[in-house]
Formats: structure tokens, sequence, C-alpha cells
């Protein structure tokens, strides 16, 4: 698994990685666009990275994908890299 990179607007190395199995665990789905049919492996996990703000982060995130290495390559995207 590739090391996370600092957050990108506030610059600390706080970033966790979580997943959610379902909508209600989920609080950034408020609507009833459920990709689940996109996911193959197990259709209704999210993996997301979040710059933890329990730990003096901004709250960012990569937003969510089906796999974890997705989340992490999509956290340590930069401009400058693609």
């Amino acid at each position: 698994m590739a090391e996370l990179k600092p957050c990108p607007f506030c610059g600390k190395k706080v970033a966790v990685m979580t997943n959610a199995h379902d909508l209600e665990e989920c609080s950034n789905f408020e609507n009833d666009n459920c990709h689940c049919s996109e996911f193959e492996s197990n259709p209704c996990e999210y993996n997301t990275v979040v710059c933890d703000v329990n730990k003096g982060g901004c709250g960012a995130s990569s937003g969510y994908y089906p796999t974890i290495e997705e989340a992490i390559e999509a956290w340590n995207r930069r401009a400058d890299n693609g």
C-alpha cells in the first residue's frame, strides 16, 4: 500500500483511511444516487482518505472509491503529477 502524502490543503500528516459499508454509515451520500452496482468486490463499500479533524486536520477527503488503493491514489494526486 502506498504511503499517504500530507494533506494538499492544510499540509498536515493526519490522513486516515476509512470505509463505509452502506449509505447510512456514509454521511456524504445524502441522496438516492447509490452506485453499488459499479463495485465488483463489495458493492456497498466505499473507501476514502480523510484529513482527520480530530487530530488538527481540515477535513478534506479523497472522495469515495471502490478500493482503498484508488482512494490513496486520488489523495496523493497533485496538479503537478496528473
